[in-house]
């Protein structure tokens, strides 16, 4: 029997043994001779006299004990009560070791019967030869010892509790047996038996019958006595459970949070009505993100997080080197969850700034830190860290139209809530603030058993007595720069363009009219705008050069310099990622294979990732090479550039549509390194044809539509072909607008697109069209 089932049985006997004794004067006389058999004030039958035995049946496979008498009369044991007359009172014998210090008092029960005292036998029958079956007694609990043997001369006890109850307290009973043996108490009082017999039959499954007994030694009110104290079910004691962390992504505990471990979440902003609300977006299954509420989500660390403090100088702040750490890097990590922040859903003109966020408490094993590598390369910007308390330096800016990633670190496994408010101030003036609190389960933390909605409690205090940092103002602006945002109109043999020089840029990959196109996703204005590469400059201010430290050699020796596009933002240069949100099982499937296939300019090019811990983890493209992008992805890398002057990189993006054609599409990117005019960078295309830029107005919630899809008359969209091929197929190269869902183009267009193509000017553009029900945001309702 486990050590808390004989707790309770104890605590139980104590409440028995003191009812039935008789302690101190004025107490009523016992009532010890009960006629055989009776029933007393509890409805028990008290057996006093005759012939007793335990007998056990096998019938069907079933093992059942009951009470039996002579005369066949039987009950269940949980309602007998057995009583030892005070007439059963004697010394132990010298020959009786087993039962205590020769001439001290015990009470016995017989082997055969007297005219005092019933004998407590055994019997099992029903079983077939050789099948024994196994009596143990699991648990005792009295006023004192209880010694059986199974015959008076032996002094080799069958059940003992002078040396407390274990595994030797059992013995076999033969099938068809039926056999008694002394029974000896050492006090007087009332005790609780707790008995196991188990067998198994020939060719069966073994049985067990659990049952109690109640035996009363002495001068004890039996009337008094009600067995359902030795055998009523105390409330389950709550023995400890091993944790539950290995659950799928999306798993919904018993709290009916959802779990997330494994893809991309960012915790968004959102403004709702002029309210400001967070939301965890959730694209870990699909890039059509769920808003979920943080009160009903767990963010976990799967063990696999694990790592150590690093023994480097910039990672002084997570603690001593090599202590353990979990922790969610700014690189996506396969299997592992994916968080980030972001503030892209906050339509254009909803804020008069940025949004702030600060950390206002934190409740967990261990401490909590959020960190990015800095734009300065060897350095790291800590974002909070609870490591020296909560001040207000736990806290920053989130500029607009902003999605970015940090390096989560706890130096303990556990639960751990964390409170936060954010912060923004509306086109009126009027500051708006959201208070939410997250629920992280880090390593093998029970995420079963975790309810985000009381991390509130947890956490205490009141966040939003905390002022948070002031809502951040447009980006700042180096005095070299103008707007981030410029036009260089049309000349004869130069073409116009736009000129980008701070924010936030993706490579973005999208599929338009049925095939893969790459498009310049510009944030920088803080209104989102899709632009044909072909059609931009992206200037790399001087502002961006910077000497290389150690740990570097795979971009350029320590001390030589760069200019670099930083995988973290600087506001005032620009910040170049990719993109391939828009894409999931849906419309593509697999990777999209991303290739730089020449670099033309003065130097030599590397895009490369910044590890958790510094350095190069991984080399993106040097001077060219293919990367695989996952669909309904967004990160940044750093872009390194050795030399000053205008730079045309020109890429491939190729990917397999959910229908089974390739479909690829290839660009020039231009880039103005350093101290050289943009402007200069426009590039002509035959003298007198301008090839305009396609730019594409940012959808928050709504469909793509090129004008092919509005207006006849701009049929052909753009000048640059997609490509678009069938699985094993030779590519087929179509024109832009004639493509609408992969439907065959007529050949009199295809005849058609190519004259306009060789002797046109084409224009066109795209724009998102939304709906009533996206155009008043995201409402709470729908982003629970």
């Amino acid at each position: 029997m486990s050590e808390g089932r004989r707790r309770a049985l104890s605590s139980r006997a104590a409440a028995t043994i003191a009812a039935a004794l008789v302690v101190g004067a004025g107490a009523s006389a016992p009532v010890h001779a009960v006629g055989l058999p009776d029933v007393n004030a509890h409805g028990a039958v008290v057996l006093n006299g005759g012939t007793l035995t335990l007998a056990s049946t096998l019938e069907g496979g079933h093992l059942s004990t009951r009470v039996e008498t002579t005369d066949a009369r039987h009950w269940a044991p949980e309602n007998v009560i057995v009583h030892a007359p005070p007439s059963t009172a004697t010394t132990v014998g010298a020959e009786q070791p087993h039962l205590g210090d020769p001439g001290t008092p015990i009470w016995t029960l017989p082997s055969e019967p007297t005219v005092d005292a019933p004998t407590l036998g055994w019997s099992i029958a029903g079983a077939t030869a050789h099948e024994d079956v196994l009596w143990t007694l699991e648990a005792a609990e009295g006023a004192g010892d209880v010694v059986l043997t199974a015959q008076p001369a032996s002094t080799e006890p069958l059940f003992s509790t002078r040396d407390g109850v274990d595994d030797t307290d059992a013995f076999p009973i033969p099938a068809g047996t039926t056999a008694a043996g002394p029974w000896a108490f050492t006090a007087e009082g009332v005790y609780c038996l707790s008995f196991t017999r188990s067998v198994t039959p020939t060719g069966g499954t073994t049985t067990t019958d659990a049952f109690p007994l109640t035996i009363a030694v002495g001068d004890v009110d039996v009337d008094g006595i009600d067995p359902a104290d030795c055998t009523a079910e105390e409330p389950p004691v709550e023995e400890p459970t091993d944790p539950v962390w290995d659950v799928p992504n999306g798993a919904v505990n018993a709290a009916g949070a959802t779990v997330l471990n494994d893809g991309h979440v960012d915790v968004a902003a959102l403004v709702d009505g002029g309210a400001l609300v967070t939301r965890v977006k959730d694209t870990t299954e699909s890039s059509t993100p769920t808003w979920r509420d943080p009160d009903a989500t767990v963010l976990q660390l799967l063990p696999g997080s694990r790592t150590t403090v690093p023994d480097l100088p910039a990672f002084s702040f997570l603690g001593v080197p090599g202590a353990d750490l979990w922790q969610l890097s700014h690189i996506q990590q396969p299997g592992l969850l994916w968080p980030g922040w972001s503030t892209e859903a906050i339509p254009a003109g909803s804020l008069a700034g940025g949004v702030s966020w600060a950390l206002t408490g934190a409740d967990g094993p261990g401490d909590f830190l959020l960190y990015q590598p800095s734009a300065q390369l060897g350095a790291v910007d800590v974002l909070f860290s609870t490591r020296d308390g909560i001040t207000a330096a736990d806290g920053f800016a989130i500029p607009q139209a902003t999605h970015a990633h940090g390096a989560w670190s706890f130096t303990a496994e556990g639960d751990y809530c964390l409170a936060f408010q954010r912060a923004a101030t509306l086109p009126s003036g009027a500051v708006v603030r959201d208070d939410f609190t997250l629920a992280v389960a880090v390593g093998t933390a029970d995420v079963m058993g975790l309810d985000p909605a009381d991390c509130a409690d947890r956490v205490g205090g009141d966040p939003g007595s905390t002022p948070p940092p002031p809502a951040p103002g447009p980006a700042p602006q180096t005095p070299d720069a103008t707007a981030p945002v410029r036009e260089v109109p049309a000349a004869q043999c130069t073409a116009s363009a736009t000129i980008l020089s701070a924010g936030h840029i993706d490579y973005a990959s999208r599929i338009v009219d049925g095939g893969l196109r790459s498009l310049i996703g510009d944030d920088t204005s803080g209104t989102k705008v899709y632009r044909d590469p072909e059609g931009v400059i992206l200037w790399l201010k001087p502002d961006a050069r910077l000497t290389l430290p150690g740990g570097y050699g795979a971009v350029g020796p320590a001390g030589s310099t760069v200019w670099q596009v930083p995988q973290s933002q600087n506001p005032a240069l620009i910040w170049l990622g990719w993109n391939t949100e828009s894409l999931n099982s849906g419309n593509a499937r697999g990777t999209v294979s991303w290739s730089l296939d020449r670099v033309q300019g003065p130097g030599s090019v590397k895009v490369y990732l910044t590890g958790a811990f510094g350095g190069v983890q991984t080399m993106v493209f040097d001077g060219g090479g293919r990367y695989e992008i996952p669909l309904g992805v967004h990160a940044h890398a750093n872009w390194a550039f050795s030399t000053e002057g205008v730079y045309r990189l020109t890429m491939t993006q190729a990917v397999t549509l959910s229908d089974g054609r390739r479909t690829s599409d290839t660009s020039t990117v231009t880039v103005a390194v350093g101290a050289v005019d943009p402007a200069s960078a426009a590039a002509g295309t035959a003298c007198g044809a301008v090839s305009r830029p396609l730019s594409l107005p940012h959808e928050k919630a709504g469909t793509l539509r090129s004008a092919s899809q509005v207006s006849a008359d701009a049929a052909s969209a753009d000048a640059r072909p997609v490509r678009i091929e069938r699985e094993g197929d030779d590519p087929v190269a179509a024109p832009f607008a004639a493509l609408t869902s992969g439907a065959p183009v007529p050949l009199l267009l295809s005849v058609l697109g190519a004259l306009l193509l060789a002797g046109a000017v084409f224009t066109g553009a795209l724009w998102w069209t939304r709906s009533s029900a996206t155009r008043s945001g995201v409402s709470r309702r729908a982003a629970r």
